[in-house]
């Protein structure tokens, strides 16, 4: 992966990229360039904040059922 034509760092398999501008719907940062073909899976933007979306609404719930569970704070 390199910035602005300076190397920062190797990608190795199942590792991931590009997740920032997805995120903030902003231009990619960085460059990647490969030594051997490879397979890349790539994503739209749509579909992955759905995904991310999910996954907050998932972790609310857990977090209200835990709080829930306290006897103090599951009063409110």
């Amino acid at each position: 992966m390199t910035i602005n034509e300076k190397f920062v760092k190797n990608i190795s398999i199942g590792e991931s990229f590009g997740e920032l501008s997805l995120l903030h719907n902003a231009p990619r940062s960085a460059t990647i360039k490969t030594n051997s073909l490879v397979k890349v899976w790539c994503m739209e933007r749509k579909n992955f904040r759905k995904i991310v979306d999910h996954i907050n609404y998932i972790n609310h719930i857990e977090t209200e059922k835990y709080i829930a569970s306290i006897p103090f704070l599951g009063k409110y």
